[in-house]
Parts: C-alpha cells; sequence; structure tokens
C-alpha cells in the first residue's frame, strides 16, 4: 500500500492519500485556499489533522474503515463532533463546527462528507464518487 502513497497538501498540512484521489484532493485543496483567502479561520480546520491512511476497523464494527484504503480523510480532531463523544445514556443531537466552505470543497469533488451522517463524525470525509453518481437516482418529472 505505502507505494501506492502519495502527498498532498491541503490547508497548509501535508496529507498521504492513496494515489487515485490525488487529483480531486488537490481541486479540493484550490478550494479551501481560495475559501481560506475570504475567511482566514477556516485554517484552524487543520491545525490538527486525524490522518488519512490506518489499516483499521470501523469503531464498533467488523468492517474496514475507508482509512485503510487511504481515501478518507480526518480533518482537526479538536474540533469535530463524532457521535460517540457525546452522551449515550439519552438522544443523539447533531453538532457541527465545521466551516460550510470545507464541506462544500469536499462534496463539489466527489467526497462524503461524515458530518451528514447520523453518527456523525464532522472531521472526516471520504471519496466515494460512485455514491454521488446522477445515473443511480431516479429519474425525474412527469410520467
Amino acid at each position: 500500500m505505502q507505494a501506492a502513497l502519495v502527498p498532498v497538501r491541503l490547508g497548509g498540512k501535508t496529507f498521504w492519500v492513496h494515489r487515485s484521489i490525488q487529483a480531486p484532493l488537490r481541486r479540493v485543496a484550490a478550494r479551501i485556499d481560495a475559501a481560506m483567502k475570504r475567511a482566514p479561520t477556516i485554517a484552524r480546520f487543520f491545525d490538527s489533522p486525524g490522518g488519512t491512511f490506518n489499516w483499521r476497523h470501523i469503531a464498533g464494527t467488523d468492517e474496514l474503515s475507508m482509512h485503510s484504503w487511504a481515501i478518507a480523510i480526518d480533518l482537526d480532531t479538536k474540533r469535530a463532533n463524532y457521535w460517540r463523544n457525546e452522551r449515550q445514556d439519552r438522544p443523539l443531537v447533531w453538532k457541527n463546527a465545521y466551516p460550510q466552505a470545507i464541506v462544500d470543497a469536499f462534496e463539489a469533488e466527489g467526497f462524503i462528507w461524515g458530518g451528514r451522517w447520523y453518527h456523525f463524525d464532522t472531521m472526516h470525509f471520504e471519496y466515494r464518487p460512485e455514491l454521488l453518481d446522477p445515473a443511480c437516482y431516479p429519474a425525474t418529472g412527469g410520467s
């Protein structure tokens, strides 16, 4: 796997990702750079990144994480909201501190944001453009 890893600069940090996502992640980086020029406080969401490649299971499951394939990236862990860190003795309440500009930059390039999940993980983005393929959506319009 290590031969498949390439460095990509994003938010002033270097992330090692699978070579298959370097082009879309570089486009995300360009969007983030432009957003940081408009709103410099966005940079803090890259201060303490959680990383990319990590051969492991999704917490609480036997399924491999997308981090195992180096197609997922965790941004700043200190500013993230994660459902497992919430009180488990009451209904789950969604929380998020991540700016929409970061979410938009990733989603525009085929990344899925963990902040959209019921079991939210707001620092997490994974490259899954196949889940966004318009051909997978039902046809719209009248009969």
